[in-house]
């Protein structure tokens, strides 16, 4: 049809009569009507046509397919058999070259999703050309070109030309839709019996969410089977369809507990596949049409909840409960605090029984309780090598690392869903291995700092008090980083002489010029510390600086603390400009900006600037609206009861514009009174510019704001 779309869709769908069983289907200006028999679909062609003359379309007589069996519809070929990609399509596909640009290849893209239904596994094609777009999302960015991007290029074509021809669903017949996962992907079969044997009605495939590809093997089927039902769920309706899963999913949403899954995802899962009465879940037996080749886990059975078992917790007897008899019952704690006096951070752990304390520590400064935490659990599996344990801790985050992240933490190799690593990635993975240690183990939670007599709070209190102890104890230090503050020592240590070889002859010479002295080969500044040449200076910047991302001052502070430099102050200055997280949290020096001026006007009353002021009640008015022309100065003023939008227009259109004519421009600030659609509509009728300024800035309008505070 000769018309707009939006037209269309309002005129095609008219009061037109059509006979029983024949249906009218229509995508913008295409339609299709369809009927039973030939006499029929004549006549009925005929009212919509009549309709469309009476409404002034007109149709295009190239495009009319006037009662006939098969039919081009929006890129497909339909007849009574099934639907097919259209030869034409599938043609300008093929003679698409390869793409250069991002632009390109999502044009690309587009044009083979547009067909994915007829190709059983398209999301896993197209996975390394999406790969490509993730680098840059410029439009005009050029595309570098991987071995496997050019292979799924060449395989999305010929998937495109040896796409099968699809039945056409009958809803009145019950489906059958097989699912699997491969490489993170749901693959899935739509099919419906034909003469005794299941025959495709549509392919669908899709990426999964970071999460869920995340997830075990077989709870991304369960994923996949989630994601399959909503991808059909246009064409199935509400009829009975039988869900084909190489997995136990309704055995694995009933019987497994979920601390794998939020609670959230687990009731999405649990509401769609097992609480929808449509649907039935089954699991497939057989090869799965929709993984088509077995790949290398296919064919082997398996139980779904003990291997879930196996991969989500790091060992299987692994208990939240206590082992009756035990050789061990310890207590765990890490301790965090920041010493009042100091300003340092103070971090430690201890492991304890009841009674004795076995082993307790200092740690960095920059080390959390959490880590804190997860070292003294490390540390007290490797004492119970050999035996059966009971630990308690009152840490929840290492109790969740233990019975529900960290196997599968370990799973996803410790990356997050942006490709970064965990926060401690390390420290649990050290926890991970520890774990399997004991002979038996039991990891428990119990209450902090509850005040009790009971053993299991007298002894968390004593892992408490014993980390805290811990934390105040010094940390052994390198002798190489910090030397004796005092003068000369006699025997300086021999790592000295060896450090300040890396000074050059300059700085030798420019510590002498500024009072430094060498003692038994080792070189003193005049305040009696070692002198460090410039060469370690990016080591002890990067030591200094540290996580905390300390300023230029405190690196300097903490590095004079021992040794005595030249030049240092500069690199450190330099270090923090280039640390990415320092520019990114700590704005720097801005420069105020000088107000500019407005442009001066070309007569008078061509330019107005506008504002309210409010004055002592008087004759039941309270403000004021205050104009002041920008060329000559000239004021107006007109008493108002309220400072709102039709003070302003009613000054305006009554007084000013008769008088004065009609301005080019007004500026006023953002109050309400004029950033209003009364005053915008004014201005665009009259072809105003309306510039407004930042509210309670007496600057930006001082030529209004002068003639008011007189």
């Amino acid at each position: 049809m000769e018309v707009c779309p939006g037209s269309a869709s309002s005129k095609c769908g008219g009061p037109t009569t059509r006979a029983y069983g024949t249906a009218l289907l229509q995508y913008v200006d295409d339609l299709m009507i369809c009927t039973e028999d030939q006499e029929t679909c004549k006549a009925d062609t005929i009212k919509l046509l009549k309709h469309l003359h009476a409404a002034g379309h007109k149709a295009s007589l190239s495009k009319l397919q006037f009662v006939q069996t098969e039919v081009t519809f929006l890129g497909h070929i339909i007849t009574a058999e099934g639907k097919s990609i259209s030869p034409k399509r599938a043609e300008a596909i093929q003679n698409l070259p390869k793409p250069c640009t991002y632009k390109q290849l999502m044009s690309f893209l587009g044009m083979c999703s547009y067909c994915r239904n007829f190709i059983s596994n398209c999301a896993v094609l197209e996975a390394p050309l999406r790969a490509l777009m993730q680098t840059s999302s410029a439009s005009t960015t050029r595309l570098m070109w991987t071995s496997e991007a050019e292979q799924a290029f060449t395989d999305l074509k010929l998937a495109l030309q040896s796409a099968p021809t699809l039945g056409l669903p009958d809803p009145t017949r019950p489906f059958s839709q097989t699912v699997d996962e491969k490489s993170g992907c749901m693959t899935s079969v739509l099919l419906q019996d034909h003469g005794g044997h299941p025959r495709p009605v549509a392919y669908f495939s899709a990426k999964l969410d970071p999460v869920a590809a995340g997830l075990p093997r077989c709870l991304r089927a369960v994923a996949a089977a989630e994601k399959a039902v909503l991808a059909s769920r246009d064409i199935v309706g509400y009829s009975d369809v039988t869900l084909l899963v190489p997995h136990a999913v309704s055995l694995i949403l009933l019987e497994q507990k979920t601390s794998h899954l939020s609670t959230a995802r687990w009731l999405r899962y649990n509401t769609i596949l097992l609480e929808m009465p449509n649907i039935s879940v089954k699991r497939c037996n057989v090869l799965n049409p929709a993984t088509l080749f077995p790949g290398p886990d296919d064919g082997e059975p398996h139980n779904c909840v003990s291997v879930l078992n196996q991969v989500c917790t790091p060992r299987p007897d692994l208990s939240e409960v206590p082992i009756p008899n035990c050789d061990l019952v310890l207590f765990v704690d890490g301790s965090a605090s920041r010493d009042p006096a100091s300003g340092h951070c103070q971090v430690g752990y201890a492991v304890c029984t009841s009674h004795t304390v076995l082993q307790s520590g200092a740690l960095p400064g920059h080390y959390s309780a959490q880590a804190a935490e997860l070292i003294a659990l490390t540390e007290a599996c490797k004492l119970a090598e050999g035996k059966s344990a009971t630990f308690y801790t009152d840490s929840r985050y290492a109790f969740g690392v233990t019975h529900d992240f960290g196997a599968l933490w370990k799973h996803r190799k410790f990356l997050k869903s942006d490709g970064k690593p965990i926060l401690h990635h390390d420290k649990v993975a050290d926890l991970l291995d520890a774990i399997l240690v004991p002979a038996a183990i039991a990891v428990c939670k119990c209450p902090a700092h509850t005040g009790g007599t009971d053993p299991i709070s007298s002894g968390n209190a004593r892992a408490d008090a014993a980390a805290k102890a811990a934390a105040r104890l010094p940390l052994p230090f390198a002798p190489c980083l910090l030397s004796s503050t005092s003068t000369q020592p006699p025997s300086p240590p021999s790592a000295l002489p060896d450090l300040q070889t890396f000074s050059t002859p300059q700085e030798r010479k420019l510590w002498l010029t500024n009072g430094a002295t060498s003692s038994h080969g080792v070189w003193y500044g005049p305040d009696g510390k070692p002198c460090l040449p410039k060469h370690f200076f990016p080591h002890f910047a990067k030591l200094t600086h540290g996580l905390d991302h300390v300023s230029k001052g405190g690196m300097l502070d903490a590095l004079t603390k021992h040794w005595y430099t030249k030049g240092f102050s500069i690199y450190a200055q330099k270090y923090c400009e280039a640390c990415m997280t320092c520019a990114q949290h700590n704005p720097g020096k801005t420069t105020a900006k000088p107000l500019a001026a407005h442009p001066p006007p070309e007569q008078a009353f061509d330019h107005l600037m506008l504002d309210f002021i409010e004055l002592t009640p008087a004759e039941g008015k309270k403000y004021c609206l205050v104009i002041v022309d920008m060329w000559s100065k000239w004021v107006e003023a007109f008493p108002a009861k309220h400072a709102n939008s039709h003070a302003v227009t009613k000054a305006l259109l009554t007084e000013i514009i008769p008088r004065w004519g009609i301005p080019s421009k007004i500026s006023s600030d953002n109050g309400s009174h004029f950033a209003n659609q009364a005053l915008e509509e004014v201005g665009k009728f009259l072809n105003i510019n309306i510039r407004k300024h930042c509210s309670y800035h007496p600057q930006s309008g001082g030529a209004v704001e002068r003639e008011m505070a007189l």
